[in-house]
């Protein structure tokens, strides 16, 4: 028999077929775009030609009796350990400028993901260059290397631009080479790149000479792969030789320590934060792989279902060309011909959606993927091909050849035995998988939905958050009268500054705290800067003492503000008496304690924080807008901004619209679960179909014959679906603990988080009672309602 035959065939059951295919092919594409997303997260930092021999140098550091492991590391690591080992082929640093204001013929532009690096940045990493010598883009003071991306929007080609002058906040650079952008797989990805020989040299001396001062990564190039065995030892004795006499000479108690992390695993690991580079979760990739497993699964339980359900059609047929001389294994090879073609015609259709819904998705997953065509993608949809065609096809096609023939021409019933247990497993491994994404999916809104709600200690509301350009120290020196004008407006309700917000990093410095009669503390505590108005502003209440004040001259250098985590940490039972001293000038007193907030996201825990006063605008100005006034206040904010300063354009946001995207991984888990629970269960609930089908068929005379009895209509409902609403108990029982389990690894993830309810397993259970018993009901009820004469009929 020909794949022509088979064709016929699936024509002539078009329905059951449609069915089929589609039901395989919404599983074969939700497979393939989470194949393809898990491939790109696997893939970042493997196209570097040396990455067998680069590292990143990661830091270990003791402060107070408490350990901190960081992905930056000191500045004079790299020229240290150039200088020192021969093995080290190349090193060189690399230091974020965050988000920079730059112009070309006086026209502004905004880019983030500004870097600076050494000269041989790009010996070491894998570039591809459209213009430019790789080996001398960095080597001097004042070069900037851009992206395509960036040379497109700042001068309207790629090629041709060598030479042009970009115009920083403090100096020009002069373009020295564009590179194809590969922000896609690659942890290093950035706008510009600038020399990081243009530094100021007051910066630069503050780094020479501090060991501690962790403002940048360090990367390590090796000569040979197995140089970097061993090499903890030879970092070890770079401690000794440099840092433990620095430590010395500061007076300064504490320790670090360095090892090397391969430039493969920093995107996916959770070790040692890279700093200012966004990383992965490995947590999704498994998740999103169980998921797609989980996904081809039930669809292909799907198609056994189909298949073994709608074989009485063809009973007859079976029979006939048994009886004709048909051997068991020609029909065999001919299901699974049929079983192979399906599957073809499935992945045909899953490919048409795929590019249809990969715009979608790219949105949702915050990616730039397209369909790899190429052998490995190829060989992964010819195994899909073989696998649904020949191991999912196996059991229908054993089942429809072994008919006897004798029996199907006689009643052309299906035999019943193991094969209706295997179906009723196969429906509640279905429902199994089901239950548990909707299980997921709840658990993730809610943590979502408390994260989004929960009591941050300060109010996040109708504050409009103005980004203040460190530059521009003409404006920065203007608060006063910039907040005069402001608060003139009666839509603006209050005005503040202040150097970081809530949820963005605030900044650590070394601080030493003496307390009468004990030991000296000494600990880097996470710092910010803010007007005398932050507090009042964020609706911030003080547990004891005071806020910074202005009859207070001396607030800006001898005051201090902590939270009440720092008193406990370190258990200090009157703050008042304790003096405070860290590196930028302070020394004085804790003169207030305000009541813990989270500044940071609720993935963490609330660390101790200590407020300084500064008189001058420093990161932000925050401004408290009357609701339902937005449009217009924003107008008069920026027609303000332009009289003071011209030439930064005015950047703004939300703070609670920002606060919500420090979740956006969280956001992408809860659609992902949910798009894919609802296709779950409706892949589940054709395969419940195509069960209660076959059942109804093996059962139309006792159906019959219970109408003709007088049994009504909910009653003949009522023992048709009581089997299967067993087998949706039995599914949800096994789902919950896997389930449960799963979840709750996942919420450890979180400092702030919800306990997992017994609710939400009920709301679960409800959830695929309600779709499976619409399902259910809408079968029965037409087979309920036929003529009893019709059902009682035979041949």
């Amino acid at each position: 028999m020909s794949f022509k035959t088979s064709f016929r065939i699936l024509w002539r059951n078009r329905f059951t077929t449609f069915i089929n295919v589609g039901g395989l092919a919404v599983g074969i594409c939700s497979c393939l775009l989470i194949y393809m997303f898990v491939q790109n997260e696997l893939s970042f930092d493997q196209h570097h030609s040396k990455k067998d021999r680069l590292y990143r140098a990661v830091s270990d550091m003791t402060l107070g009796g408490e350990d901190d492991q960081m992905g930056l590391s000191s500045y004079m690591l790299s020229p240290t350990l150039k200088a020192d080992y021969p093995e080290v082929e190349e090193a060189v640093r690399v230091m974020s400028v965050r988000k920079q204001t730059m112009w070309v013929d006086e026209k502004p532009f905004q880019f983030e993901d500004n870097l600076m690096s050494d000269p041989g940045f790009f010996s070491m990493f894998d570039y591809d260059f459209i213009e430019g010598n790789p080996k001398t883009a960095l080597s001097e003071p004042g070069m900037v290397v851009i992206t395509d991306e960036v040379a497109e929007k700042m001068f309207g080609k790629t090629t041709g631009v060598l030479g042009q002058t970009i115009q920083y906040s403090r100096r020009s650079y002069k373009v020295t080479g564009v590179v194809k952008d590969v922000k896609n797989n690659s942890h290093l990805y950035f706008n510009t790149m600038l020399s990081i020989s243009s530094i100021p040299q007051g910066l630069k001396d503050a780094l020479e000479h501090d060991w501690f001062y962790l403002n940048q990564a360090n990367y390590v190039l090796f000569k040979k792969a197995s140089d970097a065995k061993g090499f903890k030892t030879k970092l070890d004795q770079l401690r000794e030789k440099y840092i433990v006499p620095w430590l010395k000479t500061v007076g300064t108690e504490g320790s670090i320590r360095f090892s090397l992390q391969p430039i493969t695993d920093i995107h996916l690991s959770k070790d040692y934060p890279a700093g200012y580079t966004k990383t992965g979760n490995p947590s999704y990739i498994y998740i999103f792989s169980i998921v797609a497993v989980f996904i081809l699964i039930i669809a292909c339980i799907n198609y056994v279902n189909l298949a073994t359900a709608t074989a009485s059609k063809r009973a007859k047929e079976i029979g006939i060309r048994k009886t004709a001389g048909a051997h068991s294994s020609v029909l065999f090879r001919q299901f699974i011909s049929e079983s192979v073609l399906t599957a073809g015609l499935a992945i045909l259709l899953s490919l048409i959606l795929i590019h249809a819904l990969l715009p979608f998705f790219n949105h949702l997953t915050e990616k730039s993927l397209s369909v790899p065509y190429s052998f490995s993608f190829a060989g992964i949809l010819i195994l899909l091909l073989l696998f649904i065609g020949t191991v999912a096809g196996a059991y229908p096609a054993f089942f429809l050849s072994r008919m006897e023939p004798a029996i199907v021409l006689k009643s052309q019933k299906m035999p019943g035995g193991f094969s209706a247990i295997l179906r009723k497993s196969l429906v509640t491994v279905q429902f199994f998988i089901s239950v548990a994404f909707i299980l997921g999916t709840i658990v993730v809104y809610t943590q979502m939905h408390f994260m989004k709600n929960a009591n941050l200690g300060f109010n996040k509301d109708q504050l409009l958050v103005i980004s203040v350009p460190g530059a521009d120290t003409s404006f920065a020196k203007k608060y006063d009268v910039v907040k005069q004008e402001f608060s003139s407006n009666p839509n603006i309700l209050k005005v503040a500054g202040t150097s970081s917000i809530p949820g963005q990093f605030s900044g650590i410095l070394l601080h030493t705290i003496d307390i009468p009669g004990r030991h000296r503390l000494e600990k880097g505590i996470d710092i910010m800067r803010v007007s005398h108005e932050f507090l009042d502003i964020m609706d911030m209440k003080l547990v004891k003492g005071r806020n910074f004040s202005r009859s207070f001259r001396t607030d800006d250098s001898a005051a201090f503000v902590v939270n009440e985590t720092l008193l406990k940490t370190w258990q200090i039972k009157d703050p008042f008496v304790a003096t405070v001293e860290n590196g930028m000038g302070y020394r004085g007193k804790i003169v207030g304690v305000v009541k813990d907030f989270n500044y940071a996201s609720l993935h963490k825990k609330i660390d101790p924080l200590i407020l300084m006063l500064d008189p001058n605008l420093q990161g932000f100005l925050l401004l408290k807008i009357r609701a339902g006034k937005e449009s217009e206040t924003i107008g008069f904010v920026e027609n303000t901004w332009k009289k003071y300063s011209q030439r930064y354009p005015m950047e703004y946001f939300f703070l609670d619209d920002n606060f919500d995207k420090l979740y956006r991984n969280e956001e992408k888990m809860m659609s992902v679960f949910a798009y894919f629970s609802i296709v779950s269960i409706i892949i589940s609930c054709l395969g419940l179909y195509a069960l209660i089908s076959f059942s109804l068929e093996q059962r139309t005379k006792e159906i019959g014959i219970r109408k003709v009895m007088g049994a009504s209509l909910m009653s003949i409902v009522q023992v048709m679906s009581r089997d299967f609403v067993f087998l949706i108990g039995v599914a949800s029982l096994l789902a919950f603990p896997l389930a449960w389990y799963g979840m709750h690894e996942w919420l450890q993830d979180f400092a702030n988080r919800i306990s997992i309810d017994w609710w939400m397993f009920v709301l679960a259970f409800a959830l695929v009672a309600l779709v499976a018993g619409i399902t259910l009901f809408s079968r029965i009820i037409s087979a309920a309602t036929v003529n009893p004469v019709v059902s009682l009929r035979t041949e």
